[in-house]
């Protein structure tokens, strides 16, 4: 019995389904500090909130690290005590090699802020995708844990 259970217990990737297995893992600690930038006319009642984040990147891979852009946020719940729940309609990470494009999500409910993003590369990461998932760690420490895959 003790082997069936071994042989069925996931390993590597297997046991996050939505990981490819070409899949490289990254841990990044990104040093981050946000502003408030001014709206256009009618952009808060379209649910933009006036956000900017900037981080510098220390990753694991090389590819990730460097300066990291959130903007356009846009808030998908209402600013209640419940929480608030946000999309980032404009992400990116550049460094010298090339530059990633996409999207976050996050959520903030009085507690630790969680994320996850998902971007796909240009220049010399053109054919890859990066994901990864934010843990706020509390004391002003946030780390990111997630993967790059593709053909690039």
């Amino acid at each position: 019995l003790e082997a069936e259970q071994a042989d069925s217990e996931p390993t590597g990737t297997d046991s996050i389904p939505a990981v490819p297995a070409d899949a490289v893992f990254v841990i990044a600690t990104p040093e981050c500090t946000g502003s408030q930038v001014d709206l256009e006319p009618g952009e808060a009642d379209e649910g933009f909130l006036g956000l900017l984040w900037e981080c510098e990147i220390d990753a694991s891979d090389p590819r990730v690290s460097g300066s990291e852009r959130h903007a356009d946020f846009r808030t998908l719940t209402d600013n209640s005590p419940d929480g608030l729940v946000w999309l980032v309609e404009d992400a990116t990470i550049t460094n010298e090699e090339g530059t990633w494009r996409g999207v976050a999500l996050g959520a903030d409910s009085g507690g630790p802020v969680q994320g996850e993003a998902h971007y796909v590369g240009e220049g010399a990461y053109e054919g890859l995708e990066y994901h990864y998932y934010l843990a706020d760690l509390g004391r002003g420490e946030v780390e990111t844990r997630g993967w790059i895959s593709g053909d690039g």
